[in-house]
This record gives C-alpha cells, sequence and structure tokens, in this order.
C-alpha cells in the first residue's frame, strides 16, 4: 500500500481530508471509517450495536475494576448523563460528526444538525 505524507515538513501538497479506519483492537470488534478535514472529524459506524467505548465495558481485560463496575451500576440504574451515555449506552449513531476546534473531546454530535447537513453530506460522499 502506497500512503504520503499529510503532517510535518514532507508534506508536497496541501490535502483536503486525512481517511481511517478501525476494525478490531483486542478482543472488541469494531467496523468505523473516518475522515477529517482538519477541523471536522467524522465517524461512519457500520455495526450500530456495540457501545462507543467497548473497551471499558465490553472487555475482559479492562472491564473488572471498580470504575467499570460503577458505571456498568450506573447505567443498569438508568443514572447516566446524557454524555455518558453516548460513551456507554446501549448503542452509537450510524454516523458522527464533530467540530474539534469548538468541541475538541467529541462530545456534541452534529451530524443531524441542518446548519451542518451540507458539510456531513460532503465528507460522507468522499469517504465512500
Amino acid at each position: 500500500m502506497q500512503g504520503r505524507p499529510f503532517l510535518g515538513a514532507a508534506i508536497s501538497e496541501a490535502i483536503a481530508f486525512v481517511h481511517g479506519t478501525r476494525d478490531r483492537m483486542d478482543e472488541t470488534l469494531e467496523t468505523t471509517r473516518w475522515i477529517s478535514d482538519g477541523r471536522y472529524h467524522l465517524v461512519r459506524s457500520f455495526d450500530t450495536r456495540p457501545p462507543a467505548d467497548q473497551q471499558t465495558l465490553l472487555s475482559c481485560y479492562n472491564s473488572n475494576g471498580e470504575l467499570c463496575r460503577e458505571i456498568r451500576a450506573m447505567k443498569a440504574a438508568g443514572s447516566l448523563t446524557d454524555t455518558q451515555r453516548k460513551l456507554w449506552g446501549d448503542s452509537r449513531p450510524p454516523v458522527m460528526l464533530f467540530d474539534t476546534q469548538g468541541d475538541p473531546w467529541c462530545v456534541r454530535n452534529l451530524a443531524s444538525d441542518p446548519a451542518h447537513r451540507e458539510r456531513a453530506t460532503k465528507m460522507l460522499a468522499e469517504l465512500e
């Protein structure tokens, strides 16, 4: 596979988008593709069933600690905040769009925001 530099002094020309992928990490499955224009980050999830943070809740390796037990107890009690449910809910949206400048922690999904519809459509087309 051939690539080209997208950071540092070796960049030969400006690029519009950087593409990425994630398919598996340890025993958790992840089927996502993403694209970034340097400010906006779009993630396409092909399997929306696992929570965004599988490593915490589902991993045999990480999930036995006190914090993970507390998160699962809060989830069972229905006491997770909206932000926490985005990480540890029962599913994830198929498309997520984040403004990494205004929202560096990527908490606010702009994919369904009418003000960002054109950007999301363009980025999804480029990703495809």
